[in-house]
């Protein structure tokens, strides 16, 4: 009699192996291959669609669009504009809620925040920790002037007994802090792994559907390959819950941008902006304020906008041109993609007087705002000229806007939204690509000057 084959496979994400080995390729984990029987060629073949079952008739035929009712969505606003911006006007009774961001973004304040909006609406409310004590949520709750006694404290790892406390209080509003921290007493896998997470996700929203909870599962993150931080434990999740928010924070940046990565209930385009303050996180509904000085400009700034979803955020940018005694001059960038702003010092070598090879260079924006868009090129080079040439604009507050090209060109689209948010801003004058003149709104009362070439900016600093 022949000798079953056998295979190995991971425990934690389900990858097969042909021989045994120390750490899984696919999910990164050590000791979780496992040797286990092979199924036969035979029963392969028989599970194969080709050899499925067949056909049954179903319990209801399916229907066209026009014989289905329209279904009301009744949503729950939390209060917090900023959030509810997000999630497309606030939270659906029963949607569930993936809550994602770096250690120290604000995820646990934020949704001990939200239980105290819903606790004050009657609501039952069950926020459970795996990675905080019940005293010390007591003193973060403190700290924020939170003294509802609809929330319900409990600190608990095993998600049969947070099941349990489910039962009792009968929440309506529920945060797990954080879904790693479960673990499932019929699941052998170790607590954090992919598969308990997965478990715990699956059996929460299950029960958050059919009681009609309004559930928060907050989700930590790891490094990924380019040092990026991206969502731990594995991508299943995502697609079981209804909507994922990630709350991208840098240290060198007051503000913070909450993204929705998906969602079922709303437009997955818009952008909240937030900031750290004592009592926990503080929505920005105009973030203007914290970005614009309202100060005379100095030679060396300039201002643009970057594009955060459908939301334009201005940014200052503020540039030092000096003469270099180093043999190589220094071009330095922060908060600016470094081989970007080489570029822009190469265009403005080619096409204009300055002698930027022999000047050393330093580039960055106030509150440390990532420049990502490339219709900010040419608030960067303004900047840089204006530095250069030590030279400030007489004409009023000017915002610049578009892309450079290798050739020295000036192009951008979709910037109608950006002069109307100029103009409301209070900007005097907006410097644009000639090929955008089109999309200039009507009744504008800002000046609006087109360019084609760099060659051209010079003069208009």
């Amino acid at each position: 009699m022949a000798k079953p084959r056998t295979q190995w496979k991971c425990e934690e994400c389900g990858k097969v192996y042909s021989q045994w080995a120390g750490v899984c390729t696919q999910c990164k984990n050590y000791n979780t291959i496992k040797e286990v029987a092979a199924a036969s060629e035979v029963a392969s073949a028989e599970s194969s669609g080709l050899k499925s079952g067949g056909s049954q008739r179903p319990d209801q035929k399916a229907r066209t669009l026009s014989e289905l009712k329209s279904v009301h969505v009744e949503r729950t606003p939390s209060g917090i504009g900023e959030l509810d911006r997000v999630l497309g006007g606030g939270f659906v009774t029963g949607e569930v809620v993936l809550l994602a961001a770096s250690p120290g973004a604000g995820k646990s304040t934020l949704s001990l925040r939200l239980s105290e909006i819903f606790g004050k609406l009657g609501q039952s409310v069950l926020y459970s920790s795996g990675e905080e004590s019940e005293s010390q949520i007591k003193l973060r709750a403190e700290r924020m002037g939170i003294t509802e006694d609809n929330i319900h404290i409990t600190h608990e790892t095993n998600l049969e007994v947070l099941m349990g406390h489910m039962d009792d209080v009968q929440p309506k509003f529920m945060v797990v802090d954080s879904l790693q921290t479960l673990a499932s007493s019929s699941i052998t896998s170790s607590i954090g792994s992919i598969t308990q997470s997965k478990e715990a996700a699956h059996t929460l929203t299950r029960l958050a559907k059919t009681r009609g909870i309004t559930m928060v599962l907050i989700n930590q993150v790891t490094k990924g390959d380019g040092g990026d931080p991206t969502f731990a434990g594995s991508n299943q999740i995502a697609h079981i819950v209804d909507c994922v928010l990630y709350i991208e924070s840098d240290r060198d940046s007051p503000l913070k941008f909450m993204r929705a990565t998906k969602n079922r209930f709303g437009d997955a385009t818009e952008v909240g902006i937030f900031q750290h303050s004592e009592t926990g996180l503080e929505e920005v509904s105009d973030p203007s304020g914290v970005l614009l000085d309202s100060g005379d400009p100095l030679p060396g700034e300039a201002t643009g906008f970057i594009s955060e979803g459908i939301r334009q955020i201005p940014v200052e940018v503020q540039a030092l041109v000096a003469e270099s005694s180093l043999t190589n001059p220094r071009k330095q960038f922060s908060s600016v993609d470094n081989a970007r702003g080489q570029i822009i010092c190469a265009i403005l070598d080619k096409f204009t007087e300055l002698r930027l090879y022999d000047s050393d260079v330093f580039v960055s924006t106030t509150a440390g705002i990532r420049v990502k868009d490339p219709l900010a090129d040419l608030a960067i080079a303004a900047s840089i000229l204006s530095s250069a040439q030590d030279k400030l604009n007489s004409k009023g507050r000017t915002i610049y806007i578009g892309e450079m090209t290798l050739t020295g060109r000036i192009k951008g689209s979709m910037i109608s939204s950006k002069l109307k948010e100029a103009e409301r801003l209070g900007f005097a004058r907006a410097v644009i690509p000639a090929s955008a003149k089109g999309q200039i709104p009507k009744n504008m009362k800002m000046v609006v000057k087109t360019i084609d070439s760099i060659t051209e900016l010079p003069k208009l600093i």
